[in-house]
């Protein structure tokens, strides 16, 4: 298993090889916010979009999410394959 970690302007990733298990966070600004949609956030010029419908994901969102506004989004999945996605705002500048 090989463990991946970049930082590009404030953007923070980690993945993990096998795609199975592991932990992804991406710190940036809120483009574009449908409630029970999906969201998509700006990190260092690269866009990440989010479909907040996945019925294999938990989502916990901070009632405070809104476009312009700095969050962080932490995906994480388990060796089985459950994933739970939290997004929450950010003191981080983008």
């Amino acid at each position: 298993m090989v463990v991946v970690g970049l930082a590009l302007a404030g953007c923070l990733a980690l993945a993990q090889s096998d795609g199975k298990a592991g932990q992804v966070t991406v710190t940036g600004t809120v483009t574009r916010f449908e409630v029970a949609k999906s969201i998509e956030v700006d990190s260092g010029g690269v866009s990440h979009k989010y479909d907040l419908n996945e019925s294999d994901t938990v989502y916990s969102i901070s009632p405070e999410v809104a476009a312009g506004r700095t969050v962080t989004v932490t995906q994480t999945a388990d060796g089985e394959g459950h994933r739970t996605v939290t997004i929450a705002l950010s003191a981080a500048k983008t």
